[in-house]
Order: structure tokens, then sequence, then C-alpha cells
């Protein structure tokens, strides 16, 4: 982190930032709006499963590298997640 902060210099870099910014707030509001609508068991999943859809975002958009760790870390949420979700009820 030596480099300073330097804002885009571009017209696709001011709108891929307004998007970013614009977008992140709509998501956020709108899962913090309907997740009293879902409740209290319906929600770990949906919250559970953000890390992995960052994963592959990053993967699909950015072109990162995803690392064989970083799947076992996906399956084993992703099998939580289902497990948890398909497991008898209480």
């Amino acid at each position: 982190m030596t480099a300073a902060f330097a804002l885009p210099d571009s017209p696709a870099g001011w709108l891929g930032l307004v998007l970013l910014s614009v977008l992140y707030t709509v998501a956020f509001t709108t899962l913090f709006a309907l997740l009293p609508r879902l409740g209290a068991v319906n929600n770990a999943p949906i919250l559970n499963f953000e890390p992995i859809a960052a994963l592959i975002l990053g993967y699909l958009v950015l072109g990162q590298r995803v690392l064989p760790i970083q799947m076992v870390g996906a399956l084993l949420v992703i099998g939580a997640i289902v497990f948890l979700s398909t497991g008898p009820r209480r």
C-alpha cells in the first residue's frame, strides 16, 4: 500500500465506479429489507453463500485464479448449507 489512491481517469473507469456504488447499495438495501421477511432459518444460507458468489464472480468477471484450497472451502460451505437446509426441523 505504498501507492496513493487514484481516481479513475477515463469515462469507463468512472462508469464502473458509479455502477459499483449504485449496485452495491441497491443489493445490500434489498438484502436487509428482505431478511426480516425470510426468517432466521432462511437467512443463514443466503448470507453464507455471499463469499461463494464473490469467489465465482471474481473468477468469471475479473479473471482471478481460484486455488484448490478455495474450492475446498467453497464446497465445505455449500455442503454445510445443504446439510442445514435439508435436515430435519426441530
